[in-house]
């Protein structure tokens, strides 16, 4: 895959530290969805993240080609 989307209650984005650590895998790759705020992560929230990560990285896939 391009990007891997990490879902994380943590500020820190600890679980996509522990990926590249572990796994070996290229941070560059991980597309971190934080949300730290103290409140249990909804679905909602989730897909709206999860929808503004693809937006910003169809943006940037779309300058790099014409760039």
């Amino acid at each position: 895959h391009d990007s891997i989307l990490v879902v994380e209650q943590n500020r820190d984005a600890q679980l996509k530290i522990m990926l590249v650590t572990e796994l070996g895998l290229d941070s560059a790759d991980l597309v971190p969805i934080l949300h730290f705020n103290g409140d249990p992560i909804s679905a909602l929230t989730i897909v709206q993240r999860i929808e503004k990560a693809l937006d910003l990285k169809q943006l940037s896939s779309v300058s790099e080609q014409t760039g």
